[in-house]
């Protein structure tokens, strides 16, 4: 399932040309952006972790607790890390792409396609314009 996540960003990264998750040599500024990107993390699954880097809200879910501001430097890269859905803007037509990159880059490793049923992508079937 790791593979699968890097598959998906190294999809959105030959999409954009850049790298996807463009972080510092800091852990909880990588989680901070990957719940920016992919949506937060399930509770079971932060509780899993040994790590201080969560912040519990009232309706339960589970946040990355990351103090640095949005003047920092590191804190504007965590501002401006994209949201899977918002890689390809109004291109309909790369919907496709967008939910096969969204599957891939679930957070729970159990709710990402394995190699076959990501094979099975709409994506993967669409007509390639000459």
């Amino acid at each position: 399932s790791s593979d699968m996540w890097s598959t998906g960003c190294i999809l959105a990264e030959c999409y954009t040309g850049t790298l996807f998750f463009q972080c510092q040599d800091d852990d909880v500024q990588h989680l901070k952006m990957m719940e920016q990107a992919a949506g937060p993390f399930p509770a079971a699954f932060a509780a899993k972790w040994q790590t201080n880097a969560f912040q519990y809200h009232l309706e339960g879910a589970p946040r990355v607790l990351w103090g640095l501001d949005e003047e920092h430097r590191a804190g504007a890269m965590v501002r401006n890390q994209r949201r899977v859905q918002d890689l390809v803007g109004h291109r309909q037509h790369l919907s496709p792409f967008v939910e096969l990159v969204q599957a891939l880059l679930q957070i729970d490793p159990t709710l990402r396609p394995t190699p076959a049923q990501a094979l099975g992508s709409a994506f993967l079937h669409m007509p390639v314009a000459e």
